[in-house]
């Protein structure tokens, strides 16, 4: 009677693509923040806080609805497209959640 052996249980290949995905995320995420902390003006800075990426949307923090109304004129009078060409990553477009600030 022949015995087999038991199937090798390697998670190299798995391993090694969810690293590059998150490598590939970190990545994104480290340029949306370093062209948001260059272009975003002073007023709006000091108030938002860059969550990160979902899906191609960034995700910003603001602390009450005047301080969004005044990100969302900014961002489309042109700072979504300061945003996306310093960052060199496509951006659709940004998604708020009004956190707040303890």
């Amino acid at each position: 009677m022949r015995v087999r052996p038991d199937r090798a249980r390697d998670l190299h290949h798995d391993m090694a693509a969810h690293m590059k995905t998150i490598r590939k995320v970190s990545r994104a995420e480290s340029a949306i923040a370093q062209a948001w902390s260059a272009a975003a003006p002073d007023a709006i800075a000091s108030r938002c806080s860059l969550i990160g990426m979902k899906a191609g949307h960034v995700e910003v923090g603001v602390p009450d609805a005047s301080t969004r109304y005044q990100t969302d004129r900014w961002l489309r009078g042109g700072g979504l497209k300061e945003l996306s060409a310093l960052a060199k990553i496509p951006i659709r477009g940004v998604r708020f959640q009004i956190i707040s600030r303890p």
